[in-house]
């Protein structure tokens, strides 16, 4: 038997303690973006990613080991405490609580290749990053990681990375079952304002539930809409 509670919700929580261990030692070996990036894509990326669940599903599923010991009680409580850093814009949840947004950068690009000039000149600015949904926002950086869509540039210091740009893609109706791309989201922030966040988000899963029980569960249900797909079931 595994030390592992199950790797669906204890490894998330395992990904912050290396975080927090070892971002010191990172920093003095200058490889601390590195580890972010890492930790960001083992535990920010994945807890969630291509699981939810429905009235019933637990019952019916319930040889999946992500419904291993499932409380829903348990679990309501966690998704609720999850769905209330995610509510409203992002000057309103503590993920961004120590970022600062009027430094950070968010556009739409019409094409890829606007994206770089983009993300270095931080124009055009007619958007704004703190008026933006938290929910949106989370989810386009969870999408950027996930499909490795970050672009980082040195902003201060030669060879010396200052920022780190995220986009991912925004999906429309095409009148088939493709979609087609209408933009793409580009999301700005310094390594020590992604660094905040990064904080913030393990934080917050300690917060929603300790022991690592229901994780990926609870984050599935809080960011996913209904009509994304449910890879545990069928």
């Amino acid at each position: 038997m595994s030390c592992y509670d199950d790797i669906y919700n204890d490894f998330p929580l395992r990904c912050a303690t290396v975080w927090e261990t070892f971002n010191k030692d990172a920093k003095d070996q200058k490889v601390d973006v590195t580890l972010m990036l890492m930790c960001a894509a083992a535990g920010f990326s994945t807890p969630w990613e291509h699981l939810k669940i429905q009235e019933g599903q637990a019952k019916a599923n319930s040889d999946h080991p992500a419904f291993f010991n499932y409380d829903e009680r348990k679990y309501a409580s966690g998704l609720k405490t999850m769905e209330k850093a995610l509510k409203g814009c992002v000057t309103e949840s503590p993920l961004f609580r120590h970022v600062k947004l009027d430094q950070c950068f968010y556009g739409r690009a019409t094409t890829i290749g606007l994206i770089r000039d983009m993300a270095e000149s931080r124009q055009p600015s007619n958007l704004s990053l703190s008026t933006q949904g938290t929910r949106n926002i989370v989810k386009a950086l969870r999408n950027a990681i996930a499909h490795n869509n970050i672009y980082a540039f040195a902003r201060l210091q030669p060879k010396e990375i200052s920022d780190l740009t995220f986009f991912s893609q925004v999906l429309v109706s095409t009148g088939t079952k493709d979609k087609g791309i209408d933009c793409y989201e580009v999301i700005v922030m310094s390594v020590e304002d992604f660094r905040s966040f990064l904080t913030a988000w393990f934080a917050l899963l300690r917060t929603t539930n300790s022991s690592g029980k229901y994780l990926k569960l609870v984050v599935s249900n809080a960011l996913e809409t209904d009509n994304e797909p449910i890879a545990a079931f069928g």
